[in-house]
């Protein structure tokens, strides 16, 4: 499958933010974990989005208990 290059550079984007996390406590780790949100739900909803133009079935949201929301 074609993978645009949007979406892989939204996903190493959010995978970059991600690692950041290491080490990080108190404020400092949450405003990163923040961060990497942020990140993660811009990288779905772009994946989301292509799914919808290329006429296939997008994901089903996380469930509600997801650390991503």
């Amino acid at each position: 499958m074609d993978i645009p290059d949007r979406l892989s550079s939204l996903r190493q984007i959010a995978d970059a933010e991600y690692a950041k996390l290491a080490g990080l406590i108190g404020d400092e780790h949450e405003a990163q974990w923040k961060r990497w949100r942020d990140a993660a739900i811009e990288s779905q909803a772009a994946v989301t989005e292509h799914a919808k133009e290329a006429g296939k079935r997008p994901l089903s949201p996380p469930p509600a208990t997801c650390p991503c929301r």
